[in-house]
């Protein structure tokens, strides 16, 4: 499986940021590319290309972020294996 590192850079504004400071990271395993390569293709693009991103909702069951990179383009069509769930601790 793919992994992904995110260095990420909090506002000063954060609950924990005295406590913290402003620089995490964030590691991402996707999922294997044979259950759903038109996924985790599209991500490594963006992930490839990456320009800015940002976290922009937190509702309780889902944690919402922007990308911008110079190719990302709309998924052609949902996809999902069963062999790799939703649930907590996953993205998709």
């Amino acid at each position: 499986n793919y992994r992904i590192r995110l260095d990420l850079e909090f506002q000063p504004s954060m609950p924990d940021f005295e406590e913290y400071g402003k620089d995490a990271s964030l590691l991402l395993e996707l999922a294997p590319i044979s259950l759903i390569p038109c996924s985790v293709f599209n991500f490594l693009e963006i992930a490839r290309t990456w320009r800015e991103g940002a976290f922009h909702r937190n509702a309780g069951h889902v944690l919402q972020a922007r990308a911008r990179s110079d190719i990302t383009l709309p998924m052609p069509f949902q996809e999902y294996s069963a062999e790799y769930p939703h649930k907590l601790g996953t993205m998709g």
